[in-house]
């Protein structure tokens, strides 16, 4: 895992068949990060423990979702522990009807493949780790995985002109072993088009009413077919074979008998039961068990009752950051803030699992192991 600051580093090459003005008009990054509400030294001493992390010794899913380190979750669900206050800030971008603007996609995460989308607009998948391609122009998501990057261009329509767009960063959370019932598992921006003559204070500040493409996630966690890609700038293959060599690796997961730490399985059950532990493992009904109604969810990230808009939040929340060339950047003016209040809950929601490696017998603790590396040289 991963704590701490974090962010995006852009070399750009003379070399680059990709440029600006010509193949597209705009260039945004975009980070998608998973967020966690413990932190990594925590979770990691948990899971090298008997009781596990919530129960398991299984790597834990995320709480909440983030692009460019900005997201929501619902402060309802916070416990009487931890601090939340509900606001509504989500990263905007202005860009005149019409241009095409390319989204350098970067997922910062530690966990999540993240599915990334923009409401009524195709992607045009023109960069895979920085290699510049040819790729599919028809994608309505396109995913990546931890520490992978694709480049893609949007379209705007003339016709847009005055309209807003979600875009969406899904976290997949069918690749993980269990699941927060306080997951939210999608993170928002905007995209907001308008005319060329269009003055900043005319822009809409309203919350776009788009609806997202259907999902069409694979069934696996899987990287999008390299076939589909032709690298644009073509590299010759040496036909002469110069040494070759064979690396094998071997990896699994097994239970260590644990001398220090003396935690029977009952006092293990009772953890997993305070934490309202859930083994469900049929997705259908997982659906079912979410803690709160899509709507009810969207309602708290899009201004609800809940949403607090009051002073004490910087001034750039309520400033898009416009693409076009006459905009100005300004210095972030963060006010002091008074501490988040607490939650109201006693206990969390618990977790929902998915797969993975079963709670650890007593007397054990589970770990990830690796070994058997080796490099053998085969002679010519």
């Amino acid at each position: 895992m991963a704590d701490g600051i974090n962010g995006p580093m852009i070399i750009h090459s003379p070399r680059d068949p990709l440029k600006r003005s010509v193949d597209f008009d705009h260039d945004v990054v975009l980070m998608l990060t998973d967020w966690y509400h413990n932190t990594s030294s925590d979770i990691v001493h948990e899971l090298l423990s008997e009781a596990g992390h919530i129960g398991t010794p299984a790597a834990p899913g995320a709480n909440s979702a983030l692009i460019n380190g900005v997201g929501e979750w619902n402060c309802s669900l916070a416990t009487t522990s931890q601090q939340c206050k509900q606001v509504s800030s989500p990263p905007e971008f202005t860009v005149t009807a019409g241009q095409r603007i390319r989204f350098r996609l970067i997922n910062s995460g530690v966990h999540a493949m993240f599915f990334y989308s923009v409401d009524e607009h195709m992607l045009n998948i023109t960069e895979a780790d920085s290699t510049p391609i040819y790729g599919p122009s028809d994608f309505r998501h396109i995913w990546l995985h931890n520490g992978q990057r694709y480049s893609v261009i949007v379209q705007t329509k003339k016709e847009d002109a005055g309209r807003s767009f979600h875009m969406r960063a899904t976290m997949d959370s069918d690749c993980w072993a269990w699941i927060p019932n306080d997951i939210q598992d999608t993170a928002f921006g905007i995209l907001r088009v308008v005319n060329e003559d269009t003055k900043p204070e005319k822009i809409s500040k309203a919350r776009p009413k788009t609806r997202g493409w259907p999902q069409e996630f694979p069934e696996e966690c899987l990287d999008i077919d390299p076939r589909m890609m032709v690298p644009i700038v073509k590299r010759s293959v040496p036909t002469s074979v110069v040494g070759s060599g064979r690396f094998e690796a071997g990896f699994g997961f097994q239970f260590i008998n644990n001398p220090q730490e003396h935690l029977t399985r009952n006092d293990a059950v009772k953890i997993a039961k305070a934490l309202n532990l859930d083994w469900t493992r049929d997705r259908n009904l997982r659906e079912k068990k979410k803690f709160l109604s899509e709507s009810h969810r969207t309602s708290s990230r899009w201004g609800g009752n809940d949403v607090d808009s009051s002073e004490d939040t910087h001034d750039s929340q309520q400033e898009s950051h416009s693409l076009n060339a006459d905009s100005r950047k300004r210095q972030l003016n963060i006010r002091r803030q008074s501490p988040p209040p607490f939650g109201g809950r006693k206990n969390s929601t618990g977790v929902t699992r998915l797969a993975g490696p079963p709670p650890t017998p007593a007397g054990t603790i589970g770990k990830y192991f690796m070994n058997n590396i080796s490099w053998a040289k085969i002679p010519h």
